[in-house]
């Protein structure tokens, strides 16, 4: 049994571990817990409650969190909850990749080229390239989130996790339903960091990657 102290801010959805070391946030998901609930103008009552319920830890970074790990950046890039990456260029596979036990190889690949700065893509799959130098912090994890503009135009940008350590200009997966015009520089993802306990740090082919 856990026990957790509820905050009296109820809007900060968020639970203190009572009684273990400081800093603590140990993953309490699906334990059951004890919770010390103060009704307003009441005494501390105990409940027993599955972690699944309730929104145990600010998991979350800030965007001014993000903003740091971020270069080079706007204002205007930064949200609440994370960073806007921009679109540096369009990739589009030509030759086929393998991946295997041991190892992996990248199929080849062109540059897209633009008209007047704009990228006119059909529907498929693309390689894109971020405009910003990310780094991920020790004790992190970043996830990256396709802006909801650009699902509104029937595409998706999928990537993999960023493991804490990584630095560089990162790439993603665009899918393509639907035509559409994508300008070099505009906002087409968002990153996010969110907390995490890690063994080592990245240490990978893809270190330090499109970075002059």
């Amino acid at each position: 049994m856990i026990t957790l102290l509820e905050p009296r801010d109820r809007s900060r959805q968020q639970l203190t571990l009572v009684g273990g070391a400081r800093g603590n946030r140990r993953d309490v998901t699906g334990v059951d817990c004890r919770i010390l609930r103060r009704p307003p103008g009441g005494r501390l009552r105990r409940e027993t409650v599955s972690a699944t319920a309730v929104s145990l830890w600010d998991m979350f970074e800030s965007g001014a969190y993000v903003a740091e790990h971020v270069e080079p950046l706007r204002e205007s890039q930064v949200q609440p909850n994370g960073v806007d990456l921009t679109l540096e260029t369009v990739f589009e596979q030509v030759e086929p990749g393998r991946i295997e036990r041991g190892g992996k190889t990248i199929g080849e690949r062109r540059e897209l080229e633009s008209t007047g700065g704009v990228f006119s893509l059909e529907p498929g799959g693309y390689v894109v390239r971020y405009g910003e130098r990310v780094t991920i912090p020790d004790d992190h994890v970043g996830f990256i989130l396709p802006r909801s503009s650009l699902m509104r135009n029937s595409c998706m940008v999928n990537t993999a996790v960023w493991d804490a350590g990584y630095s560089g200009r990162g790439e993603g997966l665009l899918q393509v339903h639907h035509e559409v015009e994508l300008e070099a520089g505009a906002r087409i993802a968002q990153l996010v960091l969110a907390r995490a306990e890690h063994s080592g740090t990245y240490d990978g082919s893809y270190q330090g990657e499109n970075v002059e």
